[in-house]
C-alpha cells in the first residue's frame, strides 16, 4: 500500500473516531470539526489518485490546448512558471504547472492558446505536485494570447493598473504590492520576502485566509474603536474583502480566503466558539465537496488552521494580553490577539512546509501587528484612488507606503537578529496531530486553568530544547545532504561545522540541516557560482548563524555576472568573506582542509573553476592522516588530470564524485589513480541530465568503490575515526 493510500485510510479512520466521540457533549463541536477536516483530507487524497489517472490521458493528447492562469507567473530561472488550468479540444481539463520562455509577468486570469508537451505527476514521489494540487507539468513550446471575457479583462486591467500605480521603486512599495494586490513577484526577488519568512510572517504577504481574516479583523477593530455604526462597518468590511478579491487576481485561493475570513470574523466578534467551529466545519465540507483538490492546497490548510486558531485561541490570548502592561490599549490587544492566535494553530504546519521555526515570531507580532491594518486598509483605498485619479496616484498611496516602510523596517531588523529562526523539521501528519491535540487541550482547560496551560507550554519548550542538545551527534563526520539535483555536504568535527555548497532548494536544505541539528555554521565553502551549488546561500540568512563564507580567490577578480552575484550573496550572508588560493588550508576540528584547485580562472567561475579541496582527517591526533577525502565540485576529467599530474592529489578513501556523476567527470585512468573506497554522488531523482551516467558508475565499480547516491539512499552520513569510515 502506498503512502497516499495509507494517508487517505488514516484520515477516514480518524474522522470516524472523532465523529463517534461527538456523543460526549463537551467535545461535540470540536469532534465534528476535526471529523470534517480529516474526512476532507481523505477526500482530497482520494481525489489526488483520480486526478493522477485522469491526467495521464493528456500525455497522448494533441494540441493546441486552452490555458487559464490560476496564479501570477513567477520567474523560475529557466523562464516563466505558473499554475494553470489546461483544457484539451475534447473538453478534458486538468491543473498543471506550466513552464514557458519569457521574461515578463503574466497575471492570474489571463488565457492563452498553447502547444507543448504534458507530463503527468507521480503523486507517490512528487511532493510538490501533491501540495500544489497539480496533476502534471506542461512545457509550452508556443503561446498565442487570446482575450478573456470582457468583464474578466476589465478586472485584470484594473488590477494591473493598481500594481503599476503602487510601483516597485523600493522595498516598501514592493511590500505594499504584496499586501494589497497579492502580487509578490518583485518582493520575492529581494531580501524582504526572506525576512518575512524568518520572522514567521510569510502568510501575511500571501493570498490566504490567514492574511485576509487578520486584515479584515483588524480593520473591524479599528472601526469599532471609532464607534462606526454596525451596518456601515459591515458594508465597509464586505467592500474591503471584495476589493481584495479583485486586486488579488480572483484566484480560487482568494475566494476560499474570503469564505474563511467571513467565518473567522463571525467567530471573533460573535464570541461563540462552538457555533463558530461548527460553521468552519461546514465551510470545510462545502469547499472540499465542491472542489476536492482544495484539500491538497497548502494555502487552504493554512487558511483553515488560522481561522480555527482565532476561534479557539483568541479568548485565551486576549485574557493573557490584558495582564501585561500594554493590555490597557484595546487596539494593540485586538491586533496581537488576532495575529498570535492565527499563528498558534498553523505554525507547526508551516514548519512542516518550510522547515523553519521562527523564534522571532512572538516579538515580530508585537511590533508588526498594529501596522498591518493601516498598511492594508489605506493601501486598498489608495490603490483604487490611484487607478481612478492617476495624476494623484503618488499622494493616494503615500500614507500606506509610510506604514509599509515602518513594517519593512521592523521585519528586517528582527530578521537580522541572531537565531531569529532556526532550521526545524516535522512531518506534516505529526504537525497536524500535535496542533489538534493542543486545540483540544485548551478547549478542555479554558478558562479556569490559564496558568496550567502556560506552565505546560513552558515545560514542553524546555523538553524540546533539552532534547535538541542531547540528541546532537558529537562524532566527526561528513554528511551528504539530500538537496535534490545539487550539492550540499556538511562537515562536523569537535563542535565545528562547515557546509560545502548549498544546493538550490531552500526548503530541502533547511530540512536537512534541521535533521542534523545545525543552527550555527563556522563556515560555508562554495565551490563555484552554479545555481545548484550556491542557489540556497541566501536561505541561510536568518535561519543559521554563519561566521564566514569561503570562495575561490578568483571570484573577487572575475567579471562574470554569476561570480559577482555569488560574492554579493556571500557578503549578505556572513560578516566575513574569505578567498582561497591553491595551496591555502585551514582546520575544521580534526579535518585539515586544503585547496588544490583552481590554479587560475578560465570559465568565469564555472565548472572548470570549481574550488576543489582535500580533507585530511587525523582522528587520533598523532600528526598522521588517517582518512583522505576529495571534493571536486563540478570539476571534470581535464581538471583532475592537471591535479594528478602536478601531484596535488592521489589515492583517496572518500570521493565526492565530480559534477554529480557526469560521464565527463573522470577517465578510467584517473579513477584508478584515485581508487576511492567510498564514492558519494549527489543528484536528484529522475533528473533531466541523466546523472549519474552509467559510464561513471562503471568506473567506480571497476575500482571497487562502494557508491552512495542521494537519489536512491537519501542523506548519507560518513562517520570518521582513526580506524576508518563507517557509512549510514
Amino acid at each position: 500500500m502506498g503512502t497516499n493510500e495509507l494517508t487517505a485510510l488514516v484520515g477516514l479512520a480518524i474522522g470516524g473516531v472523532c465523529a463517534t466521540a461527538a456523543i460526549v457533549k463537551r467535545w461535540r463541536m470540536v469532534a465534528l470539526f476535526i471529523a470534517a477536516a480529516f474526512v476532507g483530507g481523505a477526500l482530497g487524497a482520494a481525489h489526488g489518485f483520480i486526478v493522477q489517472e485522469h491526467a495521464r490521458a493528456f500525455e497522448d493528447a494533441r494540441g493546441p490546448f486552452a490555458v487559464e492562469l490560476l496564479e501570477d507567473s513567477a520567474n523560475s530561472g529557466f523562464g516563466e512558471r505558473a499554475l494553470v488550468r489546461i483544457s484539451s479540444a475534447t473538453g478534458e481539463s486538468a491543473v498543471a504547472s506550466m513552464m514557458w520562455k519569457g521574461d515578463g509577468a503574466v497575471l492570474a486570469g489571463e488565457r492563452f492558446e498553447v502547444t507543448g508537451s504534458f507530463t503527468a505527476s507521480d503523486f507517490e514521489n512528487d511532493a510538490f505536485s501533491w501540495a500544489d494540487g497539480s496533476s502534471g507539468s506542461f512545457k509550452a513550446s508556443s503561446i498565442d494570447k487570446r482575450r478573456s471575457p470582457a468583464l474578466m479583462q476589465e478586472l485584470i486591467g484594473f488590477r494591473e493598473s493598481a500594481i503599476r500605480a503602487i510601483g516597485d521603486e523600493d522595498d516598501a512599495h514592493r511590500l505594499l504590492q504584496a499586501l494589497v494586490c497579492g502580487y509578490r513577484r518583485e518582493m520575492r526577488q529581494t531580501e524582504l520576502y526572506g525576512s518575512f519568512q524568518t520572522c514567521g510572517l510569510a502568510h501575511l504577504v500571501a493570498v490566504s485566509g490567514a492574511h485576509l481574516v487578520i486584515v479584515t479583523g483588524l480593520i473591524a477593530s479599528a472601526l469599532k474603536m471609532v464607534h462606526t455604526p454596525r451596518r456601515i462597518a459591515a458594508v465597509l468590511l464586505v467592500t474591503s474583502m471584495a476589493l481584495y478579491f479583485v486586486l488579488a487576481g480572483m484566484p480560487v485561493s482568494a475566494l476560499r480566503a474570503a469564505i474563511m475570513s467571513g467565518l473567522g470574523l463571525f467567530a471573533y466578534f460573535g464570541k461563540r466558539r462552538a457555533s463558530s467551529l461548527n460553521a468552519v466545519g461546514v465551510g470545510v465540507f462545502a469547499i472540499v465537496g465542491s472542489n476536492p483538490a482544495a484539500s491538497l492546497s497548502a494555502s487552504f490548510a493554512l487558511s483553515v488552521l488560522s481561522t480555527v486558531g482565532i476561534i479557539v485561541f483568541s479568548p485565551l490570548v486576549t485574557a493573557l494580553l490584558h495582564q501585561v502592561p500594554f493590555g490597557r490599549f484595546p487596539f494593540v490587544v485586538e491586533a496581537l490577539s488576532l495575529t498570535l492566535s492565527a499563528a498558534l494553530l498553523s505554525q507547526l504546519y508551516a514548519c512542516s512546509l518550510f522547515n523553519l521555526l521562527p523564534l522571532a515570531s512572538p516579538l515580530a507580532n508585537v511590533m508588526c501587528a498594529p501596522l498591518f491594518p493601516f498598511a492594508c486598509g489605506l493601501g486598498l483605498a489608495g490603490a483604487c484612488a490611484a487607478v481612478l485619479f492617476p495624476a494623484e496616484g503618488f499622494l493616494a498611496t503615500a500614507p500606506a507606503a509610510l506604514f509599509a516602510w515602518m513594517l519593512e523596517t521592523a521585519v528586517k531588523f528582527l530578521a537580522h537578529a541572531p537565531y531569529a529562526s532556526i532550521p526545524f523539521t516535522i512531518e506534516t501528519p505529526l504537525a497536524l496531530g500535535v496542533s489538534a491535540a493542543c486545540a483540544m487541550l485548551l478547549w478542555a482547560l479554558w478558562p479556569q486553568r490559564i496558568q496550567t496551560v502556560a506552565s505546560l507550554t513552558c515545560a514542553c519548550l524546555v523538553v524540546i530544547a533539552v532534547g535538541f542538545v542531547l540528541t546532537n551527534d558529537p562524532s566527526d563526520k561528513i554528511v551528504m545532504l539530500d538537496v535534490g539535483q545539487g550539492d550540499a555536504f556538511l562537515v562536523q568535527s569537535k563542535g565545528k561545522s562547515l557546509l560545502v555548497d548549498t544546493g538550490n532548494q531552500d526548503t530541502r536544505l533547511l530540512g536537512q540541516l534541521a535533521q542534523c541539528r545545525v543552527v550555527h555554521l563556522d563556515a560555508v565553502l562554495v565551490t563555484h557560482a552554479d545555481d545548484d551549488h550556491c542557489g540556497s546561500l541566501d536561505a541561510l540568512r536568518g535561519a543559521v548563524v554563519v561566521d564566514r563564507v569561503i570562495v575561490s580567490q578568483g571570484m573577487f577578480e572575475c567579471d562574470g555576472d554569476a561570480a559577482a552575484s555569488l560574492v554579493r550573496e556571500a557578503q549578505l550572508t556572513a560578516p566575513d568573506v574569505i578567498g582561497m588560493n591553491q595551496g591555502d588550508a585551514f582546520d575544521m576540528g580534526s579535518f585539515n582542509i586544503r585547496a588544490v584547485w583552481p590554479m587560475e580562472f578560465t570559465e568565469e567561475g564555472g565548472n572548470a573553476d570549481s574550488l576543489c579541496v582535500v580533507l585530511a582527517y587525523d582522528g587520533d591526533n598523532d600528526g598522521a592522516t588517517d582518512v583522505v577525502t576529495l571534493m571536486t565540485g563540478d570539476a571534470e576529467n581535464e581538471e583532475l588530470a592537471h591535479m594528478i599530474e602536478m601531484g596535488l592529489i592521489g589515492q583517496v578513501d572518500v570521493l565526492k564524485v565530480g559534477h554529480h556523476g557526469s560521464r565527463n567527470g573522470a577517465t578510467p585512468q584517473e579513477m584508478r589513480t584515485l581508487s576511492p573506497k567510498i564514492a558519494l554522488v549527489s543528484c536528484g531523482k529522475n533528473n533531466r541530465y541523466g546523472h549519474p551516467a552509467e559510464e561513471a558508475l562503471q568506473m567506480l565499480h571497476d575500482v571497487g568503490a562502494t557508491v552512495f547516491r542521494t537519489d536512491i539512499d537519501g542523506r548519507v552520513k560518513c562517520v570518521f575515526s582513526a580506524d576508518g569510515v563507517h557509512v549510514t
